[in-house]
């Protein structure tokens, strides 16, 4: 994957991911992963609560296989909203450093 984020002017944060080859990580025998065309997220100031955070998301995803819908159900339902705890914690870090 390949991230790209920026703070914008008017304190908004964008993210962009993509999938990429790299040496470093090379496909896997037995192992299928899923491509990313494009992804990311989209943060705001909430417009109407203050101290709040609205964030938009857009993933073009192929899973590259078929997943069970457990799985489907557990990631939407669990993984992703934790998820979305670290990234909020690891991007407004990453953010105050820039």
């Amino acid at each position: 994957m390949f991230s790209y984020v920026e703070k914008q002017a008017n304190g908004d944060i964008l993210n962009v991911t993509t999938s990429v080859e790299h040496p470093d990580c090379p496909e896997v025998s037995g192992v299928v992963r899923a491509q990313a065309g494009v992804a990311g997220q989209w943060l705001q100031n909430h417009p109407t609560q203050e101290g709040k955070t609205l964030v938009t998301q857009i993933a073009d995803i192929d899973p590259m296989g078929s997943l069970p819908k457990a799985i489907v159900k557990m990631v939407t339902e669990t993984v992703l909203p934790g998820r979305y705890i670290l990234f909020n914690d690891k991007i407004l870090t990453f953010v105050y450093d820039m």
